[in-house]
C-alpha cells in the first residue's frame, strides 16, 4: 500500500476533531493509504496518542517481579530454580525465567490493559510457581531481601548471561540476591519518552515507600525498609535517571556508555526508570517485589497512572523541572530508609514532607488517569490498607518483634505471597483521598 499526499477533506478533519474532544487526547491523521483495487480507495488512518490505532487511549502495562524459593524446614534460601522452572512452564511457559542466582525465579506477566486483567495474571502466576515449588518441596516468597540466608553463600545461574556479570561485577554479583519488581508501561508516541521520563523520574520515591518490603540482611534489622535498594544502588548505572534535553542526547549517553564498556547495551542501563531499546515503553524498576497480590496491583497500577499523567503534561506542554541526579538520589535514600514511617521528599515543592502527605499529592496528581480507567476507588483504598497494615517491612518488623524469631519472618512472608487477596470494595471503597492527619505536614522541617 503507497501513501498517498492528498490532504485531509474536512470532513475527515472535522470527524478528528471531535474524536479528540470526546477522547480528550489529540489526532494525528497519518495520511492517506491507499487500498488499491478495493471500492473504497482511500481512507485516513489515525494515530491517537497514548493508545494504539485501535485502542484510543489505552496505556498498557506489565509487571515482571522476582520471587525466591525457601526451604520450608530451615526457611532459609533454596537453590531450587532448576528443578522448579521446568514444572512451572507447563503452566506458565515463557512466563517464568531463570534469574542471576539459582535461589530466584523471575515471572514476566504479559501485557494487560486493567487492573481487573493485572490482578487475575499475578494471582494465576504466583499460583502457579507456588505449585511448582511445593511440588519439589519448595516455598516460594516475595521480599525484597532474605530475612537471614547469607547472599555470597547462593549460586550463580547456569546461563551465559549471568555467568557473564558475574564475572564482570564479581563480588557484587555475589552479593546481589535481591529482589524486585519493574512494571513496563506502553506509550505509542517515540516522541513523547524523553519528556515522560523527566516526569516520571519526580516522583520515584513515593512509589518505593509504598513497595518497600526489604527491612532484614544477614540476620540484622539494617534500619532501612527497603535495604534492597541499598544494595542495588551500588552498581554503577543504578538509581535515578539524570534529566535529559532530548531523545538524542539520551541516545548518545547510551552510545558512549557502550564504546567506553560501561555496558554492552542499552538494556544493561539499570536506572530505576528507563526506556527498553526494542518496545516504546517506560519501565520503572525502582519497587521492591510486593509481598501480596494487592500490593503488586497498587504498584503496577499507580505507576501506569503516573505514566498517563506525564504524558498528558507533555500534551499540554507543561514545564518540567531539571532536578538534579543528587537530590534525587537523596529522596530516594529517604524513601528507603523509612518508608512511610519518616518523611520524604516533596520534589515539586522543595521540601521534607511526612511520608503520609507525599503519598497524598501523588495520589491527587494521578487521580484523573485512575479515574479514567475505573481505578480509582480499588487503588485508593489499596493504599489506605497499605498505610493502616504498615508496608511489608513493617509488617516483616512486626512479625519479628513478636517472638524474636528471624524463621517467623519467614513465614509471615510465604503466607502473605501466596494470600491472593485481602481486597473487599464493600468495606474500603471511597471516592476522595483521605483526610489531612495532624502534622502530615513536616512543616518545621528545613527545605532541600
Amino acid at each position: 500500500m503507497a501513501a498517498s499526499a492528498t490532504p485531509p477533506p474536512a470532513i475527515i478533519t472535522s470527524a478528528a476533531s471531535l474524536l479528540s474532544t470526546a477522547w480528550r487526547c489529540p489526532i494525528v491523521l497519518e495520511g492517506v493509504v491507499d487500498l488499491g483495487g478495493y471500492s473504497l480507495s482511500h481512507v485516513y488512518r489515525c494515530r491517537v496518542h497514548g493508545g494504539t490505532d485501535d485502542t484510543p487511549k489505552t496505556v498498557v502495562l506489565k509487571c515482571p517481579s522476582d520471587d525466591a524459593a525457601y526451604d520450608p524446614d530451615t526457611r532459609g534460601l533454596q537453590a531450587r530454580q532448576e528443578r522448579i522452572l521446568p514444572r512451572a512452564y507447563e503452566t506458565l511457559g515463557e512466563e517464568v525465567q531463570p534469574e542471576l542466582h539459582q535461589v530466584q525465579i523471575e515471572i514476566a506477566s504479559p501485557i494487560r490493559r486493567t487492573l481487573v486483567d493485572v490482578r487475575k495474571e499475578v494471582a494465576r502466576e504466583r499460583r502457579g510457581v507456588i505449585a511448582a515449588a511445593e511440588a519439589v518441596g519448595s516455598r516460594i516468597a516475595a521480599a525484597g531481601t532474605h530475612p537471614f540466608s547469607l547472599p555470597h553463600a547462593q549460586p550463580i545461574s547456569t546461563k551465559e548471561r549471568y555467568k557473564g556479570i558475574a564475572d564482570k561485577y564479581r563480588y557484587m554479583a555475589n552479593e546481589l540476591v535481591i529482589f524486585g519488581c519493574h512494571v513496563h508501561v506502553g506509550l505509542d508516541d517515540h516522541d513523547a519518552l524523553i519528556p515522560v521520563l523527566n516526569r516520571v523520574r519526580l516522583w520515584l520515591a513515593p512509589l518505593l515507600a509504598l513497595s518497600a518490603n526489604s527491612p532484614f540482611w544477614c540476620g540484622e534489622d539494617t534500619g532501612y525498609a527497603s535495604y534492597r535498594t541499598q544494595m542495588w544502588g551500588r552498581w554503577p548505572l543504578a538509581g535515578p535517571p539524570g534529566y535529559f534535553a532530548s531523545r538524542a542526547e539520551y541516545d548518545d549517553l547510551v552510545k558512549t556508555l557502550v564504546a567506553v564498556g560501561g555496558i554492552d547495551a542499552a538494556a544493561n542501563i539499570y536506572w530505576d526508570a528507563r526506556l527498553p531499546e526494542k518496545t516504546r515503553t517506560v519501565e520503572v524498576r525502582v519497587a521492591d517485589v510486593c509481598m501480596t497480590v494487592d500490593e503488586a496491583v497498587m504498584i503496577a497500577v499507580l505507576t501506569r497512572a503516573l505514566v498517563q499523567t506525564c504524558y498528558n503534561a507533555v500534551l499540554r506542554g507543561e514545564e518540567v523541572a531539571p532536578v538534579r541526579a543528587e537530590v534525587l538520589r537523596h529522596a530516594q535514600w529517604c524513601a528507603a530508609r523509612d518508608g512511610l514511617d519518616g518523611n520524604l521528599v516533596d520534589l515539586t515543592a522543595g521540601r521534607l514532607v511526612k511520608a503520609g502527605a507525599m503519598i497524598e499529592t501523588l495520589l491527587t496528581y494521578v487521580r484523573p488517569a485512575l479515574e479514567e480507567h475505573g481505578d480509582w476507588d480499588e487503588v485508593a483504598a489499596l493504599v489506605d490498607m497499605t498505610r493502616q497494615r504498615g508496608s511489608g517491612a513493617a509488617r516483616q518488623r512486626a512479625a519479628y518483634t513478636r517472638a524474636g524469631r528471624l524463621e517467623d519472618v519467614g513465614d509471615l512472608i510465604v503466607a502473605e505471597t501466596g494470600r491472593e487477596t485481602s481486597w473487599r470494595p464493600m468495606h474500603v471503597a471511597r471516592h476522595s483521598p483521605w483526610p489531612h492527619r495532624s502534622g502530615d505536614i513536616a512543616e518545621s522541617l528545613d527545605p532541600i
